[in-house]
């Protein structure tokens, strides 16, 4: 399976016609007490820095608008200088939270749920470092690890988490590198923080944001195009676009099931309005269906269509035919 990217250029417009609304933006960070409740020790500029062991903290003290004030979405940029640090995005935290570095563990204040990056000492590059993450959740002062993996990082990217419900989606650069869906924390606010960063390393923004409920613009099953061999199927639609006040679109999804709808699996994802199914079988019906996601994991509603792949070898593929449903 593989997406191709030729019709990047309908994505970006339909990213852009979205006209969200943040709730808070603020690059420099700054010491705001009308925004913001400091934890720990921090310093304030360009970036914001938490330099000590002990861990800083600042979280946002305003109720975050939408349906629902713990569903959110805060956004902070890196600013990564050198190697060494922990950089930390809190979620439904309450206002003394505080993540710290104590001996060989973390130990935390408060009651939250956290992203950790952990950017290692040794081995940093401009061009990107192989990093930590780390998924906590601190009750009362008792922490635990619910997740972790590990992602390229550099300075200047933007880090994103989704939180609505007991789902959480964390995005670096714009790539999803973490999920889950087994929280359990349900309120509290979001904010930023760390410890043991380096001089010149820290935040240097930070945006919060109320969660997007409303579901994309579906897709036109009119404008789909496929064009069958005998183990490949080849796709492309026209681009959709999200909601007037939206997040803005993110990917779209491809599932494909038995040539009666059945048994439909999510095959993969693509951020452009085009996509291959490399897995097909020759003389199978299968049925396809694609859907729009924006930023917020709404997706629009399903459009379906059946494909029949031809005998092996029975296609010239420099002749080969695009079909409409």
């Amino acid at each position: 399976m593989k997406a191709r990217l030729i019709s990047l250029l309908v994505v970006t417009a339909a990213s852009l016609a979205a006209q969200y609304q943040w709730d808070f933006n603020q690059n420099p960070i700054a010491a705001d007490p009308g925004h913001w409740t400091q934890n720990g020790t921090i310093s304030f500029g360009s970036p914001t820095t938490f330099s000590a062991a002990s861990g800083g903290s600042i979280i946002y003290n305003q109720t975050v608008t939408g349906a629902n004030a713990n569903d959110y979405d805060p956004d902070a940029t890196l600013a990564l200088k050198s190697g060494g640090g922990a950089y930390v995005e809190y979620l439904r935290a309450s206002q003394t939270a505080l993540l710290s570095h104590s001996g060989a563990s973390e130990t935390c204040v408060g009651s939250f749920i956290a992203i950790e990056i952990d950017v290692p000492s040794s081995g940093f590059s401009q061009s990107g470092t192989l990093a930590t993450i780390a998924l906590y959740q601190c009750s009362s002062g008792t922490l635990s690890q619910l997740a972790s993996t590990q992602a390229s990082v550099k300075d200047g990217l933007t880090t994103r988490t989704v939180i609505w419900s007991n789902n959480l989606r964390f995005f670096i650069g714009g790539i999803q590198v973490l999920r889950s869906s087994a929280l359990t924390g349900t309120t509290g606010n979001p904010g930023i923080g760390g410890y043991n960063q380096p001089s010149g390393s820290g935040f240097n923004g930070a945006s919060v944001g109320h969660r997007d409920s409303v579901a994309p613009n579906p897709i036109n099953g009119q404008t789909i195009g496929f064009s069958p061999l005998p183990n490949q199927v080849s796709m492309q639609w026209a681009g959709t676009v999200d909601d007037t006040n939206g997040i803005g679109l993110y990917t779209y999804l491809i599932y494909r099931g038995d040539g009666n709808g059945n048994n439909m699996v999510l095959l993969n994802s693509s951020p452009t309005s085009e996509f291959v199914d490399d897995t097909v079988q020759p003389l199978t019906t299968y049925t396809y269906q694609v859907q729009a996601e924006d930023w917020h994991v709404n997706t629009s509603t399903a459009v379906r269509f059946t494909v029949n792949t031809p005998m092996a070898q029975a296609v010239d593929r420099r002749r080969r035919a695009w079909t409409r449903p």
